[in-house]
């Protein structure tokens, strides 16, 4: 088989809103390679054809790559100003924030006619006001009286539907739960990011890359290949002022870059990771023109479809991890051949050679089981 020439850095480059003649020649070029991949899946089909379970997962795997919606995953140390950042893209202050952490719940929001909120129970689900107010109410680790809330347990995910906003039509934006918190927290901010295709981590400047952040994303990676994650390092400015702003990337920014650069290896990734720099409650109050409100807004516009180049890899590094859980079984001569195909593809596409080996932080993650392909089944498509 001929492999088409991707270009090694595919995972670190991205295609704009309206995508100029280059990235629309590495569109078709990831378009080509997708097509070989799934070329790749019908001869293993073919050579599996008695076996009704492998011919159903390889169906399954072929129709995931191409499945709307897209979706981003905005994910980090808790009190990292996650949900900060997404009403700050949004340019509506609809989720709740506070210093504590806050989200304790997946919040799935998606764009629509109207507004409208959905909770979702394990076997029931109910309608509420679309409201910061209703939402908190919902979702918030803390209750009034200032206790963790034990009824968080019986929270699946909440659904948020909102007009006018810059979530694109074909993508959904996850708010998940922040790590290094508790054991239960970690695990729902770990079936976010799995549901991912792209985890958009949010650093703190004021605690950047604690370990347990390292552990997590190396992981990640280990999973969906380089191409599945964003930076974005929320900057919390002495105050929300253009001077201040300035001061920070002169000052600070050069500083969280190098961090970043310093921990690469560790976080799985052989190249420096596309990083964007906002400052979430900036944009909040100055309004969505400056504090990097604009390149947040283009970054998130971006990732629109399934079919970008950074959404595309990490499908197909998510189908290959799939894939070698199949190769557990005896398996023909010709299966082998295949696969040593899909596994060149892959490659070629979004996991660059000799990666960082697993970095594991013991007990960063509660020991409960989780769905073979690595998804969760509990959330809508």
């Amino acid at each position: 088989m001929v492999m088409p020439q991707i270009p090694e850095d595919l995972a670190q480059r991205e295609t704009s809103v309206a995508p100029t003649e280059s990235g629309e020649a590495l569109a078709e070029r990831v378009a080509e390679t997708t097509t070989r991949f799934n070329e790749v899946l019908a001869g293993i089909l073919r050579a599996r054809r008695d076996d009704p379970r492998v011919a159903a997962q390889i169906a399954e795997i072929a129709t995931r790559i191409d499945a709307d919606p897209v979706t981003i995953t905005f994910g980090g140390h808790f009190s990292s100003g996650k949900s900060s950042m997404i009403n700050a893209a949004l340019q509506r202050s609809i989720l709740p924030t506070d210093d504590l952490p806050e989200t304790g719940a997946i919040c799935l929001l998606r764009c629509g006619e109207r507004d409208a909120a959905e909770i979702h129970f394990p076997n029931a689900r109910r309608e509420l006001a679309c409201t910061t107010d209703a939402i908190r109410g919902q979702v918030s680790v803390y209750g009034d009286s200032g206790e963790r809330r034990s009824d968080l347990r019986e929270v699946a995910w909440l659904n948020v539907t909102l007009a006018s906003v810059a979530i694109p039509p074909r993508a959904r934006w996850i708010d998940s739960p922040g790590i290094n918190d508790t054991e239960d927290m970690d695990f729902r901010a770990w079936q976010a990011a799995r549901y991912s295709d792209v985890l958009v981590w949010v650093v703190s400047s004021r605690q950047p890359l604690a370990e347990t952040e390292v552990a997590f994303i190396n992981r990640h990676v280990a999973e969906r290949g380089p191409s599945s994650i964003v930076f974005l390092i929320n900057a919390f400015l002495r105050e929300d002022v253009p001077d201040a702003w300035d001061a920070f990337h002169e000052r600070q920014l050069p500083f969280y870059l190098k961090k970043i650069e310093h921990w690469a290896l560790a976080l799985g990734l052989s190249t420096m990771p596309r990083v964007v720099v906002a400052s979430a409650r900036a944009v909040v109050r100055q309004g969505g023109s400056g504090y990097g409100g604009p390149e947040l807004r283009q970054l998130l516009a971006s990732l629109n479809t399934p079919v970008h180049p950074r959404a595309r890899c990490a499908r197909l590094a998510a189908a290959t991890n799939t894939l070698r859980g199949l190769l557990n079984q005896p398996v023909a001569d010709s299966w082998e051949v295949r696969w040593a195909e899909a596994e060149a593809i892959v490659a070629r596409i979004g996991l660059p050679g000799g990666r960082a080996p697993l970095y594991r932080r013991p007990g960063f993650l509660p020991g409960q089981e989780r769905p073979r392909d690595g998804r969760p089944k509990s959330l809508p498509p």
